[in-house]
């Protein structure tokens, strides 16, 4: 969560918006377009630049400002913490190495017990189980769910293949609560379609 600031000088109303409750509507406060009519990026970014206000990341003031050659970003540091958290753990998946013999046994499992018929979700189940991170991205209906369950289905079988090997540990996250129930359901309606037969080869 950030404010850009070239993209807030480009459409000040919607990127300051805010919801009308308490307002006077007989004296309304001034649009954000009327206050910044004249406001330039470089006298805004000059303004900001103030060693207890704001830095460009260590410390303890409570903005922190990011740079581009496009523009400046501007964080409460709390937010730019979990950002910064947010990508050091991505970089620490993204710098595990694969096994061959791992990647060879990924791609026979989804050869054999992955749906014979054509499937957009098979390329990228196999593609994201060459890989310590991945992201799954779709509208409604172009089976993410399914993807993610039969990818689930493959990590634990690879796990369940080794010798006095313990099941893996999944968790899945959601945003809300209504979104965590759905997500459950959803999960548990794909489980059922899971080729369970074919786990035993391995």
């Amino acid at each position: 969560m950030c404010l850009d600031l070239a993209a807030t000088l480009e459409a000040p109303d919607f990127a300051l918006s805010l919801p009308p409750e308490g307002d006077d509507l007989n004296d309304p406060p001034p649009l954000p377009s009327h206050v910044l009519a004249t406001l330039t990026l470089p006298e805004w970014q000059a303004a900001l630049n103030h060693p207890t206000l704001i830095s460009d990341g260590p410390g303890n003031t409570p903005l922190v400002k990011s740079d581009s050659s496009f523009t400046t970003r501007l964080y409460l540091r709390r937010y730019w913490q979990f950002e910064q958290t947010l990508h050091n753990e991505i970089a620490a998946r993204l710098s595990v190495g694969n096994a061959g013999e791992r990647l060879l046994l990924k791609t026979h499992w989804i050869r054999y017990s992955l749906p014979p018929t054509p499937w957009i979700g098979k390329t990228a189940c196999a593609l994201a189980a060459r890989s310590p991170f991945s992201i799954i991205t779709g509208g409604p209906g172009t089976g993410k769910t399914t993807t993610v369950v039969r990818l689930l289905a493959l990590l634990q079988t690879l796990q369940l293949a080794q010798p006095n090997a313990h099941p893996l540990r999944i968790r899945l996250a959601a945003p809300t609560g209504k979104a965590a129930a759905r997500l459950n359901e959803s999960i548990a309606g794909q489980v059922k379609d899971l080729p369970l037969a074919g786990w035993n080869r391995y």
